[in-house]
């Protein structure tokens, strides 16, 4: 992994291609640009991906050659994420989606809900991810977790989390609900793990 490398570049990954076994690469928040695509094509058993938080752009994600074969893919922050997971429309094999603050429409969380296998979804920062987009992804029967820190999520949601089947944990932050909302949520669902970032105090 080279996560939060920020002195990794394209010429660090000059000759990823030999790593001909790579299952994993996480490559968040390096300094990496579109060039890095060519390489990472030529990973033939790659599944996990993480390129959020870097140059790479939307138009380079839609060429990878096994964008469809990815059980996990990593594009937080990246710009056109309508681009990317339209091209994963209906995949069976997307299990861990990461796509934190981008600009997700509804129509983009329409598209998720096509994604059957998804089990985690993290929607960091997804500004606009609301209670009506929650109810949309109730059709993900294998959902388990959610990052819904700093959406739009508001506590009229709560009944909505009785309709996902195997859900089993959540995190959120003490700006979205307050204290007295948190409680009640634990106590509505004491089997799902809820985790509360504090961002309040760290704001102080």
């Amino acid at each position: 992994t080279f996560a939060e490398d920020i002195t990794a570049t394209d010429k660090s990954f000059a000759n990823l291609g030999h790593l001909q076994n790579l299952h994993y690469l996480d490559l968040n928040s390096t300094d990496i640009s579109d060039a890095v695509i060519e390489e990472i094509n030529k990973l033939p058993l790659l599944d996990n991906l993480r390129i959020g938080g870097t140059n790479i752009t939307a138009n380079a994600v839609i060429q990878l050659k096994l964008l469809k074969k990815l059980k996990t893919l990593g594009i937080k922050f990246i710009d056109n994420p309508s681009l990317i997971l339209g091209e994963l429309r209906n995949s069976e094999i997307i299990e861990e989606l990461e796509c934190g603050a981008a600009s997700l429409n509804e129509h983009d969380i329409e598209t998720l809900t096509t994604m059957k296998n998804l089990v985690s979804i993290d929607l960091y920062k997804a500004s606009a991810f609301n209670n009506t987009s929650l109810k949309k992804l109730t059709k993900l029967k294998r959902l388990k977790f959610l990052d819904l820190r700093q959406t739009a999520v508001t506590a009229e949601s709560f009944p909505i989390f009785a309709k996902f089947e195997k859900f089993e944990s959540l995190k959120i932050d003490d700006a979205l609900w307050n204290l007295s909302e948190i409680t009640l949520f634990r106590k509505m669902y004491p089997k799902i793990r809820l985790q509360v970032d504090e961002i309040k105090s760290s704001r102080r």
